[in-house]
């Protein structure tokens, strides 16, 4: 993670759930034990293979809230928007300039949702390691409603952005003819595609499908939540709780009862995961397309 956002930010989430709060210059976490109540951020990420993913910065009007990249490069937010302000953009074309905004909106969406599930996983945790069962390192609560509301919104949004890089896909590359209804389609079909794009995409496949699966299955048939709202609560190693909330294996088997949870996906980090891939993803396209569709106006 960025050295400057341990520095300003004053709310940090890290995966299961840990969260971090600054109080008068002194870091806090309501979730860890006796043992480690005087760990900072910075010595948690040292000695887990927990990952930051959100932070909230203090600002005059509001706080500002970022989704923490994995790479330990600016935040993803920031880099949306250099992506979208910061390239060379032909917005005198009516139709790219609508396309833009509708991948700016989109992404805006899943940046957010994202968050959301992070908040609601710090949330959880604090409320559920309130009074933990006595002399237990690992339990399970149910009735966690909330995690799978936002996981369904943020996987939702996920595949709605990468729809909404469909026109870009195909038109940003001189494709001609209608641009195909699906982004599997898309790609499958554009034959200009760089092919740094293509590999990046090829790395993706396998978390895109199981994305497109969970979504298909919360919009066609029912959220996986519904009949698995549970949540496994674990003691770390150096003593701090930690939440999962697992994704089953098979959702594709569209029954609840034959789920299997062997694979251990964890909501959060799989969200994150996509997340960074899916904004990785457009600042490929966004460089190649500005590189070759220079502004046709200049002021």
């Amino acid at each position: 993670m960025p050295k400057s956002i341990w520095d300003t930010a004053t709310h940090i989430v890290f995966e299961r759930g840990v969260t971090f709060r600054k109080a008068h210059s002194r870091w806090l976490c309501s979730t860890a034990t006796q043992a480690v109540c005087n760990f900072t951020p910075l010595d948690f990420a040292q000695k887990t293979d927990c990952r930051a993913i959100f932070a909230e910065v203090p600002h005059p009007a509001r706080p500002l809230t970022y989704l923490i990249p994995r790479d330990g490069s600016r935040m993803l937010d920031m880099r949306v928007q250099d992506a979208i302000y910061h390239r060379k953009w032909d917005r005198s074309h009516y139709n790219r300039h609508l396309q833009i905004h509708n991948v700016e909106y989109c992404l805006g969406l899943l940046l957010y949702d994202c968050k959301q599930l992070a908040v609601n996983y710090s949330l959880a945790l604090e409320f559920t390691t309130a009074f933990p069962p006595p002399k237990s390192d690992q339990y399970t609560v149910s009735r966690q409603f909330e995690l799978y509301y936002a996981f369904d919104s943020a996987v939702t949004a996920a595949m709605r952005t990468l729809d909404s890089y469909r026109p870009l896909l195909w038109h940003g590359f001189n494709e001609s003819g209608q641009v195909p209804n699906s982004f599997k389609r898309t790609v499958a079909s554009a034959s200009r595609l760089p092919d740094d794009v293509q590999a990046f995409i090829a790395e993706m496949n396998a978390m895109i499908d199981t994305a497109k699966e969970h979504r298909d299955c919360i919009q066609h048939y029912f959220s996986p939540g519904v009949h698995t709202d549970f949540a496994d609560i674990r003691k770390l190693g150096i003593g701090f709780w930690a939440l999962t909330a697992w994704l089953p294996d098979n959702v594709e088997t569209r029954s609840a009862l034959k789920f299997t949870y062997d694979n251990k996906t964890d909501a959060l980090s799989f969200t994150w995961e996509l997340v960074n891939g899916i904004v990785r993803l457009f600042e490929m396209l966004a460089g190649h397309i500005a590189e070759a569709d220079p502004p046709k106006h200049t002021a």
